[in-house]
Order: structure tokens, then sequence, then C-alpha cells
């Protein structure tokens, strides 16, 4: 906002609420760099949504030592949140044409509307 001498905004306080949209998924499912509400931080890469939620139908998400590793642990729905590593790599990679969330466990889970 730009002010000058014949302002009437000079010396108001404006309240502004401005709400991020949650990402959304692609056609398949897949959450990407371009639809997941990433973006290029100067010091930790692309990160993204900091937090999200198991929606897999049997209420379980495996978290991964790699993408389609061995199983690390196990996300529970309505208890576990699923927190983005958004510290020095990206949060979102793809392995295998599919797309994958690194969470801060050092853990990947798919990133797939089936599953988060």
């Amino acid at each position: 906002m730009k002010g000058g001498e014949n302002c009437p905004s000079i010396g108001q306080t404006f309240k502004v609420n401005l709400v991020e949209p949650l990402p959304r998924a692609n056609a398949s499912g897949d959450y990407t760099s371009s639809n997941a509400n990433t973006w290029l931080s100067q010091t930790a890469g692309s990160v993204t949504w900091p937090a999200w939620r198991v929606s897999s139908r049997d209420g379980e998400l495996n978290c991964r030592q790699t993408p389609n590793g061995g199983i690390q642990r196990v996300y529970r729905a309505n208890r576990d949140t699923i927190y983005a590593e958004l510290r020095g790599g990206n949060a979102i990679m793809i392995a295998d044409d599919q797309p994958w969330l690194l969470t801060i466990q050092g853990c990947y889970v798919r990133a797939n509307s089936q599953y988060i």
C-alpha cells in the first residue's frame, strides 16, 4: 500500500486474514511439487505444507526407510500427524514415477490422496 500526504490510510491499523490453500492432489491422486503448495526455500530446497494426516482406508500408513523400501514406522489415522521434513532437502521426491513425502522422522510416505 502506498501512502502520501493526502492518504487517509497513514497511521491506520489493518488486519488481514490470509489463508493458505490446502494442497490439492492431481487427477491421479498424487501430490507433487507443482500441486502441494511447495516453494523454494533459500536454505532448505523445496518445502511444502508442514503437517499432513493419514487418510488410508485401513487407518495405517507405512513410513519407509527409502521410497518403496523397508518399513521404519507406521502412522495411525486419528492419532498421528505426519510432519514433512522442511530442513535441508526436498520434501517431495519422485521415485519410480511416484511422489514420496520425506518426514521429520527421516522416512518416506507415499504422497497420494489414498494415504495422506
